[in-house]
């Protein structure tokens, strides 16, 4: 037990300092994004029973981030959860709410926005449940109860990311009565109507060509990528759905990073692949999720306490 707690340790603390610098990103751009909107003219989530157009302040979304880095430091300490994270939640999730509320939505925040739910509501169940066993007074017993919290926190959280690819799969399904794969075929619309939006946002054509060579795909504008992608699926609508279909299974397969370590990181892994493929061909953004992946299911700071366990260990 000696040898492990250290690494655990440090091993949480490292995903609660990186997910809150993930959290903090996303609100540094509220006040940019947010700051001018002055009404809600298709309400969503809360916004539906609120109206969070004073967040259309950019001084108020300032001051407010100050109060955001407190309740992040806060967190960051696994001190005084049941204050800040909900607090955090709210910082996160209101002013969202008021962007997605102008008729164009998005999703690249909301994974975020739910691991935060999850959490918060993980740690308000403790409390409630904790007021009702009787006190234990060794630092032992208040040590153990502090690292299995902040286990079942991490744990909670790879179980929500894992359920969002779930659902979106099952979803898709769903909504398309079984014949998702079969319909994959019409792809090149989509990639046909986001080139449009591209072409419309700037009123620019996009250069025809790339460099030579095997990497040269790297440098080639979306415009050119996506035609050429475009040009293969409708040749072939079978190649379409074989690529779409990978994509379905993947989300199908992601709980299996429920399963252990090794697991995690090959679907973590594979998940940041495809995310980067998806956005490199749909100039999309997957940027926090892909984040949420290296912490969570990668677990990149797994590697960095096993490092600061070892320093320790020579020290001492």
């Amino acid at each position: 037990m000696r040898s492990t707690i250290p690494h655990a340790h440090y091993e949480l603390f490292f995903m609660r300092l990186f997910f809150a610098l993930v959290v903090y990103d996303i609100y540094q751009s509220y006040p940019r994004q947010v700051g001018s909107l002055a009404d809600q003219p298709d309400p969503v989530g809360l916004a539906r029973f609120f109206d969070l157009s004073f967040l259309g302040n950019p001084e108020l979304l300032g001051a407010l981030q100050w109060v955001l880095v407190i309740a992040l430091a806060v967190y960051i300490s696994g001190k005084f959860l049941w204050a800040a994270l909900p607090l955090i939640t709210l910082l996160v999730i209101l002013p969202g709410t008021l962007a997605l509320s102008q008729g164009a939505a998005t999703h690249h925040r909301q994974v975020v926005a739910l691991v935060l739910l999850v959490q918060t509501a993980i740690v308000l169940y403790r409390v409630a449940t904790e007021r009702k066993r009787a006190p234990e007074n060794t630092a032992d017993s208040d040590a153990h109860h502090a690292l299995t919290h902040q286990r079942e926190l991490a744990h909670g959280t790879r179980q929500t990311i894992a359920a969002t690819y779930l659902v979106t799969a099952i979803t898709k399904m769903i909504d398309s009565g079984g014949s998702w794969v079969r319909d994959a075929k019409y792809f090149p619309l989509q990639l046909e109507k986001t080139r449009m939006s591209e072409y419309y946002n700037k009123l620019e054509e996009t250069a025809s060509g790339a460099g030579e060579g095997l990497f040269s795909i790297l440098d080639m504008p979306f415009a050119v990528l996506s035609q050429k992608i475009e040009k293969v699926f409708l040749a072939s609508p079978d190649t379409c759905r074989f690529f779409m279909g990978c994509g379905l299974l993947l989300e199908f397969l992601a709980p299996l990073a429920l399963l252990g370590r090794a697991w995690g990181t090959v679907i973590g892994l594979v998940l940041i692949s495809f995310h980067l493929t998806i956005s490199r061909v749909m100039s999309l953004n997957f940027e926090h999720l892909m984040l949420m992946l290296l912490i969570f299911f990668v677990n990149v700071p797994y590697l960095l306490a096993a490092v600061a366990s070892r320093i320790k260990a020579k020290n001492s």
